[in-house]
């Protein structure tokens, strides 16, 4: 009798997980696509753009410097909503530059996202930023490419006086990614 009542006990909890759904963060994927709206042209969102400086604040390091730096009371700041998507940054000091890589959980325009590197130059003026998608390349293209080619012509026809050096391109190779560089 007290193993029946076990089993029916168990059976009713069961029925009401399942009549209650999955929960939200069980099958559902976190959309990044209002903070990283305009990066296909590299144009950003004002929350990327707080996230883009704190990121700087947090991992520069100065010309010259070897070693890593990671600035512990700097807080990168992101926005809530995404905030489960991002995973651990980890920063490597390549001497010209500093790279920054960040994994992603979530989606841009309902593709799988995998990570986003940034590189800062050491008081050089490299700038560059890449999301790399989860997704095959061709995916991106389909996705991405209108927007990152009409990106591209509207940097070649920016006056001279803008940033020299700036650049946008789907990337080569597999899975896919986009690349945006406007260094200085």
């Amino acid at each position: 009798m007290r193993r029946h009542t076990i089993y029916c006990s168990i059976i009713a909890c069961l029925g009401l997980i399942a009549a209650c759904g999955e929960s939200p963060a069980q099958g559902s994927r976190i959309a990044f696509d209002d903070f990283l709206r305009g990066a296909e042209k590299c144009v950003y969102s004002k929350d990327f753009l707080a996230f883009a400086d704190s990121m700087l604040q947090k991992y520069h390091n100065d010309a010259g410097s070897v070693k890593t730096r990671v600035r512990p009371n700097v807080v990168v700041r992101v926005p809530a909503a995404i905030k489960p998507g991002f995973g651990r940054p980890q920063s490597q000091n390549r001497g010209e530059f500093t790279r920054v890589r960040v994994p992603l959980t979530g989606d841009w325009r309902g593709l799988a996202l995998r990570g986003l590197e940034i590189h800062m130059g050491n008081e050089n003026g490299l700038s560059e930023m890449t999301i790399r998608f989860s997704a095959p390349r061709a995916s991106v293209i389909k996705a991405f490419s209108a927007d990152v080619n009409a990106g591209a012509r509207a940097i070649k026809a920016k006056p001279a006086a803008e940033p020299a050096g700036q650049s946008l391109q789907v990337l080569p190779g597999e899975p896919g990614g986009i690349r945006c560089e406007s260094s200085t």
